[in-house]
């Protein structure tokens, strides 16, 4: 920048000099900028319109041609961006795209420097010559090969060792320096010319060129990304960039080492990264890998963009794994708990512990410590920061870590003394935890009280969950239900809930409740006050009634499993209720927890009744033997019905036959005990797709998609129709067989 002082009266020579040779050039653009660094002459200079027109069209011819030109203009036009009344001038001469253009120019030539540099051919390292150690030579020392050993002299008097050591010593001394080359003198030495072949030299001096380079560029690219920044509040200009590659151009900017340059790089990347498709092409650069570096440089304003940046790309679950597979992690939770970046930070991590193998990752950290202190003794309630606590308790071991200073009880006393449901939230989690339920048995009174006295459905739900977790026995749960009147309240309730035309307030609190009935339900005597109180019938009309919840399908058959266990409340379920024929409704459910959980129920009810044994074989055999029967078809579908059972035809074969397929994926579906196998000795298609049949005739050509109609099948010659069929598939496909043992 030139050294005279710049006058606004003079604008009109400056001008003239900017269509003059090139030194010229550059010294009138630094006028014209030490003039508009005077923001009181920004306003008459952006109304002569020649002035704009003569620096908008130097730019755009002159800066492949001069670096030193490009940077002044663009700093005199970033002048004018800082105010929003210039922009209409700055649009209408297309400042933004030079910009861009200058941008992609200048980082090319960076990169092109930067590859012959990398191109340029490596001489192998040679081997230094040793130099002489200014150490006393040992006795034991070997005598260096470029000493012939006839030039040693030995004493003629062998009396005293140390005359004859110190002698050979100085003539070995004296040898050496005779033997020093010339050419190793220290003037030649200072230069490093004598050293050095000219290859390393050549690369030697590209890396000074590309340092000094990259140094120069440095603040005139700073200028052109601030002032795309500023120009960019109107989201029209900021698509228009965008569609000429400025994310790409600012991805390689995050290479550099300039603190002001990264810093308005991460700004300008913030406010893009707000659209998902800008986030989109932000991928395709590998963003997340450039970012690390940002904490290693030791700045509180590099690391606090750094954070916003991140917390963007977050959202988006791709990248969110990718700042955890860098090892970013640890960086960030350093700064939790912090003045300026705290909330912001517990939103990343939060963010970041949505995965169950990330919530792993933050056992690695120390930030559980904090957290927990930050829950415990921060006077201000932090939301994010509970959530956060929440997600992270799903892991076991953040739990342990968790409370592995200040234990359970001030939790459990920050949850009662706020009654609050994050904190409640917390404590459920944690209960789930195999390693931590025999730390809540002393405490499980409290929740119980809780129940009781609360009145916000969310952290009652919490808190009988959090009951029905500490499944240990070493808690009395007849005693507990019985001191705080738990058991009439949670008969009441499921009665409520079984009543016809009775809409239940919360359906979560019902299935928390039949977990907690599960969970006591263990007891013999919690089963028998159970069955004393008539809710054991409730639970089973429950059952029947249910339509579409398989959470409440799965967790009423485990209290009847339970309940099933003992001799009293099994005898009185299996013989004296419905639900045998409620599970085996259940036996080819499409969930396959519910087909688990109806057989491990069925097993229960085998063992108790040998009728009901030969009723459920005979129905899986039924269901069997009609998925073979639709796979000879080649129609594997599944109906949309379920079997229908009749009690008073003990097995309905018929609509098991026409209706019903088998779920072959499922191995629970049948006992080892059942004997009942298919084997086929036709290949497989290699798309896992079932065997293709022959064609059948039409009278085998049911519809299996349509409603059940007890009237369209003749049942009365039932036995007969069978034979005939059996006796079709074995002439027609012999290679598939079936067993059936009684």
């Amino acid at each position: 920048m030139p050294d005279d002082k710049a006058s606004l009266a003079k604008i009109d020579e400056y001008i003239e000099m900017l269509y003059d040779d090139m030194p010229k050039k550059v010294r009138g653009s630094g006028f014209i900028l030490k003039v508009t660094s005077d923001k009181d002459n920004l306003e008459e200079l952006s109304s002569s319109e020649p002035t704009m027109s003569a620096l908008a069209r130097v730019l755009r011819e002159e800066y492949r041609k001069s670096f030193e030109l490009s940077s002044n203009i663009i700093n005199i036009f970033l002048c004018f961006s800082a105010y929003k009344i210039f922009h209409k001038m700055l649009i209408d001469h297309k400042i933004y795209l030079l910009c861009v253009e200058v941008l992609e120019y200048e980082l090319n030539r960076y990169d092109k420097l930067k590859s012959q540099i990398v191109s340029s051919p490596r001489e192998p390292k040679q081997s230094k010559v040793p130099t002489l150690s200014k150490l006393p030579v040992p006795k034991s020392a070997p005598i260096p090969s470029k000493i012939v050993r006839s030039q040693i002299p030995i004493s003629a008097t062998t009396n005293s060792d140390n005359r004859r050591h110190s002698a050979s010593l100085e003539n070995v001394k004296q040898n050496f320096k005779d033997k020093i080359p010339r050419s190793l003198d220290t003037n030649n030495i200072k230069s490093g010319s004598a050293t050095r072949n000219p290859d390393e030299l050549g690369v030697h001096q590209l890396r000074r060129n590309l340092f000094k380079l990259g140094k120069n560029q440095d603040q005139a690219l700073k200028g052109a990304v601030e002032l795309i920044y500023n120009l960019t509040i109107d989201k029209i200009m900021e698509e228009k960039v965008v569609r000429k590659g400025i994310i790409k151009l600012l991805c390689l900017l995050l290479d550099r080492t300039s603190i002001d340059l990264l810093l308005i790089s991460l700004k300008l990347l913030i406010q893009m990264s707000v659209y998902k498709e800008h986030v989109d092409k932000m991928k395709k650069y590998s963003i997340i890998e450039k970012l690390p570096k940002m904490f290693m440089m030791k700045n509180s304003n590099l690391e606090c963009y750094t954070i916003k940046f991140l917390y963007n790309l977050s959202f988006d679950v791709t990248l969110c794994d990718d700042i955890l597979k860098v090892g970013l992690l640890p960086k960030i939770t350093e700064l939790i708990g912090t003045e300026e970046n705290s909330e912001l930070v517990c939103r990343l991590c939060y963010h970041c512990s949505m995965d169950d193998r990330s919530r792993a990752l933050f056992s690695h950290t120390d930030c559980l410590a904090k957290i927990a202190d930050l829950l415990l003794t921060f006077n201000q309630y932090n939301l994010v920061l509970a959530a956060l606590c929440t997600n992270l308790t799903l892991n076991e071991r953040n739990s342990q870590l968790l409370i592995a200073n200040q234990g359970l009880k001030p939790f459990v006393q920050s949850a009662i003394d706020k009654a609050d449901l994050m904190y409640f939230k917390i404590l459920h989690n944690m209960s789930s935890h195999e390693s931590l339920k025999p730390q809540f048995v002393e405490l499980i009174g409290q929740f119980a009280y809780l129940v009781t006295i609360i009145k916000d459905i969310e952290c009652i739900i919490e808190c009988i969950g959090i009951i029905a977790n500490v499944n240990v026995p070493e808690v009395d749960f007849k005693e507990l239900l019985e001191s705080h009147n738990l058991i009439s309240w949670m008969v009441q309730f499921v009665n409520n809930a079984c009543k016809p035309n009775q809409t239940v307030t919360d359906a979560r609190l019902l299935i928390e409740i039949i977990k907690l009935l599960g969970t006591v339900s263990k007891d013999e005597n919690c089963g028998e006050l159970l069955y004393e109180h008539g809710t054991i019938q409730q639970v089973i009309n429950l059952l029947k009634n249910q339509r579409g919840d398989d959470e409440l399908s799965i967790q009423i058959m485990y209290l009847l499993y339970q309940l099933m266990c003992h001799p009293i409340t099994g005898d009185y379920i299996i013989q004296n209720t419905e639900c045998p024929i409620y599970v085996i409704r259940l036996m080819h459910d499409p969930n396959i927890r519910v087909r688990k959980m109806s057989n491990y129920c069925l097993d229960i009810i085998k063992e108790f009744d040998e009728t009901w044994t030969k009723k459920i074989r005979a129905a899986k055999f039924c269901w069997f033997n009609a998925y073979w029967l639709n796979m000879m078809k080649g129609n594997c579908d599944i109906p949309s019905i379920k079997p229908i059972y009749e009690p008073s035809n003990e097995i309905n074969l018929y609509s098991y036959v026409h209706q019903a397929i088998l779920m072959p994926e499922d191995d629970s579906m049948f006992d080892k005990d059942d004997n009942i196998e298919i084997l086929s000795t036709k290949p497989q298609e290699n798309n896992n797709s079932r065997p293709e049949s022959r064609n059948l005739d039409d009278r085998f050509d049911y519809d299996l998609e349509d409603p059940y109609n007890a009237d369209q099948y003749n049942t009365d010659n039932y036995d007969e129709d069978m034979t005939n069929i059996g006796s079709h598939m074995m002439q027609k496909f012999t290679n598939n067989i079936i067993h059936f043992t009684d």
